[in-house]
């Protein structure tokens, strides 16, 4: 009937999520993508990695020390955490999108496939970026000045 399933399931310390609908290709894309996606809250006592594969994805309120991010298709926002290492790999046109209110010690950016990196402060105290030519950045001077002195 096009409704969406939701079905989960966990192995060890692993929570697997898996959204499946007919409607995927139907969500707005750009700055309309969370106003229309599906929504579903995971409230966890601890998160170290998210693996998300066509799903709109944020990330919020979260205090560790290490997070691994992979996304690929859609995007992904960072509000309002603070982060002692952060892994990124983006593809597919995924769109990372770092907001201001975010504290992060020392981060690694991968981006290729025609994703989007979107900083909208200077939010880290390292900073690298690895990324192929089809990959477009919207960062602030001072985040390339740390990069220059890695």
């Amino acid at each position: 009937d096009g409704n969406p399933i939701i079905d989960w399931n966990i192995d060890k310390d692993t929570l697997m999520v898996n959204y499946k609908s007919e409607n995927d290709k139907k969500f707005p894309f750009g700055q309309y993508i969370f106003s229309q996606a599906p929504n579903v809250y995971i409230i966890l006592p601890k998160l170290s990695a998210i693996v998300s594969n066509g799903i709109p994805t944020i990330i919020q309120g979260w205090n560790t020390d290490s997070l691994t991010i992979k996304q690929k298709n859609f995007a992904v926002i960072l509000r309002d955490n603070t982060i002692k290492h952060l892994f990124t790999e983006t593809e597919a046109g995924a769109h990372l999108v770092i907001q201001d209110k975010n504290t992060i010690d020392h981060s690694l950016i991968n981006a290729k496939d025609s994703s989007i990196v979107e900083i909208d402060k200077d939010v880290f105290k390292t900073f690298q970026l690895e990324t192929d030519s089809t990959v477009k950045m919207n960062i602030p001077q001072s985040v390339i000045k740390k990069m220059k002195q890695l």
